[in-house]
């Protein structure tokens, strides 16, 4: 938003708006400003908390809070997909394949409250197909290191 030289945003609604709007054209600096000022005034919007939280997952700390971003995020709308959604892909990135599974039921469960949403069952496949991967892997990797008898 280059041609924007100055903004100023008073009200708790216009930070939501503004902070969105900057992380949906990229401005991300900007964008999380303004979703964590939004925060600290007590945001009632999901829509808040699941696009701050999907700005702050490139490290584990902030995979972290962004999983309790989303946490809140369900108590004010338990029926939001998109918190479902961006909690499942959080947790399946993490290295751990107890996490993982957990990202696939939240994949599971966005599906179940928007069934036709293709983004939904595109990441599950993903996921599954990662999961069997890596199971796979690792059984592999049990079975070289037994003596067979």
């Amino acid at each position: 938003m280059a041609y924007v030289k100055k903004l100023q945003v008073n009200s708790l609604e216009g930070m939501e708006r503004a902070g969105t709007r900057f992380i949906m054209f990229g401005e991300e600096k900007m964008g999380r400003k303004l979703l964590e000022k939004a925060v600290k005034m007590g945001a009632k919007s999901p829509v808040t908390y699941t696009t701050l939280a999907q700005a702050l997952y490139r490290t584990p700390e902030e995979r972290r809070r962004a999983l309790a971003l989303l946490d809140k995020a369900a108590q004010i709308d338990p029926l939001f997909a998109v918190i479902y959604y961006r909690k499942g892909q959080i947790l399946g990135s993490f290295n751990s394949m107890t996490k993982k599974k957990e990202g696939l039921r939240n994949l599971y469960l966005a599906s179940e409250i928007e069934p036709d949403n293709w983004k939904y069952q595109n990441a599950i496949v993903d996921l599954e197909t990662e999961i069997e991967e890596e199971s796979k892997g690792s059984k592999k990797k049990k079975d070289s290191g037994s003596p067979k008898r």
